[in-house]
């Protein structure tokens, strides 16, 4: 019933959210479209998956109404209201020169990854050994977080506002080298997370930038029609090459649709699941896993410094939800809480509402910066995207290696000089 209910909401928010932007593409429709089908598979339901606890559904569902309750909300300011609007420009050598460092840096560290796939490893092999590295002494894990993949975000990310830009130089080494960190990052983490990032990216920044789509040449629509193609044979491939036993006798229709059901859907079972093996962990994050990502390298280099002790309340996640647990018959889950969950975790169904409207409010005026030209806001309104994209799998916000992203972007834009 639950269930219902929220796919009932999400329509209704779908349906406000453009007569308040007056047209379909905009934050509140994607999120809404996602959960929407997530309520509608979980209103299914699969076989292999056990049907999800209330708690974990009255989370979804307060989360979803708080994220869309901020549609309504009144521009916040702080200080002094200006009209002035800061404007930028793509730097290009600084985005050509960062992604030769990072295919570079990328290509260093899939050597490992490269050696264990020709001897013989799977993907889910490979994808282990890039999680088990010692994060208190491996300069590798902080080059990795710190660094490359955030790094790697921001090239992909501009990249593609440079292809849509009227005045992009549309390099072709720029975009080979983003074609190799996609390509090397998927490889080392044995992931398909960065793949369907980029396709999100892709397709919004279509859409924001829609007003220069009209002179882009057909070759280049070709292109963009190419690359999603490619990205989609790549997640298809990487599936398949992960596919569980569990999957070895179903049919082409049913493996399609468990894989889709278990990455949309199996995190809100995995969510009751986490509640149920760890109940002390409601509210024992205090509000941190909002801007976790953000915070907690702050505290590395304390630690670093022999200042302070690294708090141990940022690894309550990894401890108690970053843990494999039967969702199913035989079915077994991991790391995927949704967003609300990491929410939920800080301070029970209070603070879910709280930060879901934060997210909502933050991705509203980030979209509004967006469409008025401000190539800034578009660079981080395109990374929110991803964010409310994956909202029914994870908090893409609570790791560094993403949040970082947010804070780099700048480093690709210069300010324009403005004539008055």
């Amino acid at each position: 019933m639950i269930s219902i209910i929220i796919a009932f909401i999400c329509i209704v928010f779908l349906l406000s959210s453009k007569f308040y932007f007056k047209h379909w593409f905009n934050p509140y429709f994607a999120f809404n479209i996602l959960w929407f089908c997530v309520a509608l598979m979980i209103s299914v339901g699969n076989k292999f998956v056990y049907k999800p606890s209330n708690i974990s559904l009255w989370c979804i569902l307060i989360g979803i109404i708080g994220f869309n309750l901020s549609l309504f909300s009144k521009k916040i300011i702080f200080g002094q209201s200006t009209t002035e609007i800061c404007s930028y420009k793509l730097n290009h050598k600084a985005i050509y020169l960062l992604s030769i460092i990072v295919v570079i840096t990328w290509a260093i560290m899939s050597i490992g990854s490269l050696s264990s796939l020709y001897s013989g490893a799977s993907f889910a092999q490979v994808r282990s050994e890039y999680f088990t590295y010692d994060t208190s002494s491996n300069l590798y894990y902080y080059l990795r977080n710190y660094f490359s993949v955030p790094m790697g975000y921001v090239v992909i990310t501009s990249t593609i506002m440079e292809f849509f830009t009227e005045n992009g130089n549309k390099s072709k080494v720029l975009f080979l080298n983003t074609a190799l960190i996609i390509i090397l990052q998927a490889i080392t983490s044995g992931g398909r997370y960065v793949l369907l990032n980029s396709f999100y990216i892709l397709v919004c920044a279509y859409f924001v930038l829609r007003k220069n789509k009209a002179s882009i040449k057909l070759r280049y629509k070709i292109l963009i029609t190419f690359l999603c193609l490619i990205l989609g044979y790549l997640m298809i491939f990487l599936t398949n090459e992960r596919s569980t036993n569990l999957m070895t006798d179903m049919s082409l229709f049913e493996k399609v649709y468990t894989t889709i059901y278990l990455y949309f859907s199996g995190s809100v079972t995995y969510l009751g699941r986490v509640i149920e093996n760890a109940p002390g962990i409601v509210g024992s994050t205090f509000g941190l896993n909002l801007l976790a990502g953000f915070i907690s390298p702050i505290f590395v280099i304390l630690n670093f410094m022999h200042i302070i002790n690294y708090p141990q309340v940022f690894n309550t996640i990894g401890t108690y939800a970053c843990i494999e647990l039967l969702i199913g018959p035989s079915t077994y889950f991991n790391a995927m809480p949704t967003a609300f969950g990491y929410f939920f975790i800080d301070g029970g169904l209070i603070l879910t509402f709280v930060e879901s409207w934060i997210f909502g409010y933050a991705c509203k005026r980030f979209y509004i910066k967006a469409k008025e030209g401000n190539l800034l806001y578009i660079g981080l309104f395109l990374l929110l995207f991803v964010q409310i994209c994956n909202s029914s799998t994870r908090w893409f916000i609570y790791t560094s290696d993403f949040a970082l992203a947010f804070i780099y972007m700048r480093f690709v834009l210069k300010k324009k000089n403005r004539n008055f």
